[in-house]
C-alpha cells in the first residue's frame, strides 16, 4: 500500500452527524465489528478515500459537504427510490437470503435487478470522476458485485480488489439467482477477489468454472486477457479499540453492575443483528430444551441476549421479531420465578464499551448462527477475556468455525449438540477453559484487522503486477518487429490454426468461450489471400461438419485430426492415413459411448470415418467430467493392444487412430506444401491442449500461444483483440486494406 492512495467503495457511508459549536457535519462511526473498523487503517492512516451512499434523510448542505470533503469521504447521489430497489428489492431481497442458503426468502425482480445495476453504475460514475493513476480500488462486499467489472472496462490498467463479507453459496444454489452469469463476470473485473474462507473461495472458482465454463488453476481463474486471483482472508477484530474500551467509564460502571446483579449465577450471552440467518430463535428453542433436561441450572443461569434492531420494516424480520419475543415470554414464564427471569431479552444498541463489559462477564458466548460469513461477536469475545476464563460455542456453519477449533462447535440445526455444549460448558473445569481460550486469544490478537488489510493488499498487488507484467510480455517479448521481418524474407507462408481453440471473450456482458467463426475466421480468410501465404485449419470435426461451415475453396482443411484433408483449390477429400479400420473396435466403443450418452443428457456421439468422439459441451459439466474420466480410463485399457486410442478433451472424449494427430496433420500439410529451408511455418493454438502443433519444425515455427505461457519461445495471446491486433500487425493487413486488396 505505500505510496499509492487508497479507495474504499461500500454501499453506505461510515459517518455519523454531529452539531459541534453551531457547524453541522460528519464524522466516522465509532465502533469494534464489521466493515468500518476493518477499514478504519486503511482511512485513518493514509490519504484514501471513502466512497458510499450517504442516505436521503438529511441532505448535503454546504457545511456538510465540507465536512465530507475534511473527513475524506465522497457521496454517491442515489434518487430514494431507486436506492430502495436496488437495497432492498435486490441485495437484501433476493442475493442475502439466497446467498445465506434461504432460497425460500428469495424474491427476484426485473425492476429490482435493473435498479441494482444502475446504482452499481453511478458508483463506477463517481469513482471513475475521483480516480488518478496509481490509486487502488478497494470494493466492498455483495451490493457491488457489477462493479469491479464496470470499472475494468472504463479503466483497464487499474488496480482493483474485491472482499466479500457474506458467505458465498455453492453453484448449484447460486445458480438460482436469475443474473448469476453476469455476477459472476462482474467480480472477474478485479485483481483480487477476496472471501473469509477457504471454503466460500472454492465456491467462487467452482461456480466460474461450471456456470462460466472458464479454466482455474488452484485458486486462480483464467480470464481472456487475465488472471484474476482468489484468496481467503478471515477478517480481524481491532484489539486496540477493545483494549480502549475498557478503559471507558461506560465499561467500568457496567462491568461492576453486572458483578453485582449476577453475583451468583452464570451468565450466558448472546449478541446478534435481528436477523433469520443468526439462528436466535433456534438458539432460545435449545435453551429451553437445556434448563428442560438440567433443572439444577434453572435458578443460577441466565441468558442475555442482545438483538440489535435491523430491517424490522421488512416482513421476514418483523415476523422474526414477533416470535423471538414469544419465545422469550415463554421460556420464563415456565422456567422463570419472581425473583429470577432465566432469559433476559434486550432489543436495542447499546454503546461498545458496554458491549465489551458483558463479554468480559459472560461465562459463555453462544454465537451460533445458521449461516454466517464470519461472524466478529465471538473475535470480540476472545478479545475481551483478560483472565481467559470464558467458554465460546460457536456455530460449524460460522466462517470463524474454520479458525477458531478450540470453541465449542455445535450444529445449531441440531438442537441436542447445542444443549450438549450448554452444559459441557457451564461443567468445565478451569484448566481447560483457560486452555481453550488461551488458544484462541493468541490467534485472535495475531490476526487482527490490520494484519486482515495488509495481506489483502499484498496479494492484490502481487496479482494485478503479474497481470501488468505478463501483458507487457505478451506483446513485446517476443519483439514483433523481428517476427515481421521474418514473415517478409520468408519465401512463403504456411499459417496452420487449430480449429478447435475457443478464446475467451464477453458477449452480452458475459464471459464465455467463442467459436471460431466468431473471432478468427474472418481474419484468416484476409490472410490466407495474401501472396505467398497458405492457411490450413485443423480440427477434429469431420469432413461432413467441416464442408458446410466451407462450401467455398479457400483453406486447406485437415478432419479427424489430419486424417483427412482437403487442399485448398479443391473440393474433394483425401485420406491422410492408411490402414486404419475403425470397425475393428467400432461396436465395443459404441456400446460404452451409447451407455454415456444415455446417462447425460444433451450429449451427444459424432461417429465419423476414423474416429468416435462423444461430446458433452452442453451437459451438466461435473458429472459428465467425472464420468469421462473413468470412460477413458476402461477404454484406454480395452484399446491398448489396438491402433487406436482414447482422448479427453476439455468437453469431449475421443477414440482415434494412434496416427491421427494434429501435429502429423501439420506435418503432412507442410509436405503437401513441399516446405522449404526458407519458408515460415506459424501455428495458432491452445498452448494448454495442443502444444504439440508448436514442435513442427522448430526452427522455422512462429508459435501462437492462446492458452497461459509455457516459454519464451513463444508469443503469448489471450483474448480476442490482441489476437486480431497482432494477426494485423505481422500481416499489415490494414495497409493492404488500404491498397485495395
Amino acid at each position: 500500500m505505500q505510496g499509492k492512495r487508497s479507495i474504499i467503495v461500500s454501499n453506505r457511508m461510515p459517518v455519523t452527524f454531529r452539531s459541534q459549536e453551531g457547524r453541522a457535519g460528519v464524522e466516522m462511526v465509532k465502533s469494534s465489528g464489521g466493515l468500518v473498523t476493518a477499514l478504519a487503517p486503511v482511512h485513518s492512516h493514509s490519504d484514501s478515500l471513502w466512497v458510499g451512499y450517504l442516505g436521503q434523510q438529511t441532505g448535503i448542505d454546504s457545511e456538510v459537504a465540507q465536512s465530507l470533503h475534511e473527513n475524506r469521504f465522497v457521496a454517491v447521489d442515489v434518487p430514494e427510490e431507486l436506492y430502495s430497489k436496488y437495497y432492498n428489492g435486490l441485495a437484501n431481497g433476493a442475493i442475502w437470503p439466497l446467498f445465506h442458503y434461504f432460497p425460500s426468502f428469495a424474491e427476484f425482480s426485473r425492476e429490482a435487478w435493473a435498479a441494482y445495476r444502475k446504482v452499481n453504475q453511478l458508483f463506477c460514475d463517481k469513482v471513475c470522476e475521483i480516480v488518478e493513476e496509481g490509486d487502488v480500488v478497494w470494493v466492498q462486499d455483495y451490493q457491488l458485485m457489477l462493479l469491479p467489472q464496470m470499472l475494468r472496462e472504463r479503466q483497464p490498467n487499474l488496480r482493483v480488489g474485491y472482499f466479500h463479507h457474506i458467505p458465498f453459496p455453492a453453484s448449484e444454489v447460486l445458480r438460482i439467482l436469475p443474473w448469476c452469469s453476469e455476477v459472476l463476470s462482474g467480480l472477474l473485473g478485479a485483481d483480487l477477489v477476496g472471501f473469509h474462507t477457504l471454503e466460500y473461495a472454492r465456491h467462487f472458482v467452482s461456480s466460474v468454472s461450471r456456470l462460466l465454463g472458464l479454466d482455474s488453476r488452484g485458486e486462480d481463474v483464467m480470464c481472456s486477457d487475465r488472471v484474476v486471483k482468489v484468496g481467503a482472508f478471515p477478517l480481524g477484530v481491532d484489539t486496540g479499540a477493545i483494549r480502549a474500551a475498557e478503559s471507558d467509564p461506560q465499561h467500568v460502571s457496567k462491568l461492576k453492575e453486572l458483578k453485582e446483579s449476577f453475583k451468583d449465577k452464570k451468565l450466558i450471552l448472546g449478541v446478534d443483528r435481528l436477523d433469520y440467518t443468526k439462528g436466535i430463535k433456534e438458539r432460545l428453542v435449545a435453551f429451553q430444551h437445556f434448563l428442560a433436561k438440567h433443572p439444577e441450572f434453572c435458578q443460577n443461569t441466565v441468558f442475555i441476549q442482545l438483538c440489535v434492531p435491523s430491517r424490522v420494516d421488512v416482513l421476514p424480520y418483523g415476523d422474526l421479531r414477533d416470535e423471538v419475543e414469544w419465545l422469550v415470554g415463554r421460556i420464563n414464564g415456565e422456567y422463570g420465578s419472581p425473583t429470577h427471569t432465566p432469559v433476559q431479552y434486550l432489543f436495542q444498541s447499546i454503546s461498545f464499551p458496554e458491549l465489551t463489559a458483558l463479554y468480559r462477564h459472560a461465562d459463555v458466548c453462544l454465537v451460533t448462527p445458521l449461516r454466517d460469513g464470519l461472524n466478529l461477536v465471538c473475535k470480540e469475545y476472545v478479545a475481551s477475556k483478560r483472565d481467559s476464563d470464558g467458554v465460546l460455542v460457536l456455530s460449524e456453519f460460522a466462517g470463524a468455525a474454520e479458525e477458531m477449533g478450540e470453541a465449542l462447535v455445535v450444529n445449531p440445526f441440531n438442537v441436542n449438540s447445542v444443549v450438549s455444549a450448554l452444559e459441557r460448558s457451564l461443567r468445565m473445569t478451569s484448566f481447560e477453559k483457560s486452555d481453550r481460550m488461551h488458544g484462541l486469544k493468541r490467534r485472535v490478537e495475531e490476526f487482527n484487522n490490520q494484519q486482515w488489510v495488509e495481506s489483502f493488499f499484498e496479494m492484490m498487488d502481487e496479482a494485478h503486477d503479474k497481470n501488468a507484467q505478463s501483458n507487457a510480455r505478451e506483446l513485446k517479448s517476443f519483439e514483433l518487429e523481428k517476427v515481421k521481418q521474418r514473415l517478409q524474407q520468408a519465401d512463403r507462408v504456411l499459417v496452420c490454426y487449430d480449429y478447435d481453440t475457443s478464446v475467451m471473450g464477453r458477449r452480452e456482458g458475459k464471459w464465455s468461450y467463442l467459436s471460431p467463426g466468431e473471432h478468427t475466421l474472418p481474419m484468416l480468410t484476409q490472410i490466407a489471400s495474401l501472396p505467398q501465404v497458405e492457411v490450413a485449419l485443423v480440427s477434429r470435426l469431420s469432413r461432413a461438419r467441416l464442408d458446410p461451415q466451407f462450401p467455398e475453396p479457400g483453406f486447406t482443411l485437415l478432419a479427424e485430426n489430419g486424417a483427412l484433408f482437403r487442399r485448398a483449390n479443391s473440393q474433394e477429400w483425401e485420406s491422410g492415413l492408411r490402414d486404419v479400420d475403425l470397425t475393428m473396435v467400432q461396436a465395443e466403443v459404441d456400446r460404452i459411448l451409447q451407455r454415456c450418452v444415455r446417462r447425460v443428457p444433451r450429449s451427444t456421439l459424432d461417429v465419423q470415418e476414423t474416429s468416435m468422439i462423444w461430446e458433452f459441451e452442453r451437459a451438466n459439466s461435473v458429472f459428465a467430467h467425472n464420468l469421462a474420466l473413468q470412460t477413458s480410463s476402461a477404454l484406454n485399457e480395452m484399446l491398448s493392444n489396438t491402433s487406436f486410442q482414447c482422448v479427453m478433451g476439455r468437453h469431449h472424449l475421443e477414440v482415434r487412430p494412434v496416427q491421427a494427430t494434429k501435429l502429423r496433420g501439420v506435418m503432412e500439410f507442410c509436405r503437401m506444401q513441399e516446405f522449404g529451408p526458407h519458408d515460415v511455418l506459424m501455428t495458432i493454438a491452445d498452448g494448454k491442449r495442443e502444444d504439440d502443433l508448436f514442435r513442427a519444425f522448430p526452427e522455422q515455427n512462429i508459435p501462437i500461444n492462446l492458452g497461459s505461457l509455457r516459454s519464451d519461445s513463444q508469443l503469448m495471446v489471450r483474448g480476442n483483440m490482441h489476437l486480431h491486433n497482432i494477426l494485423k500487425e505481422l500481416f499489415a493487413l490494414e495497409k493492404q486494406e488500404a491498397q485495395g486488396l
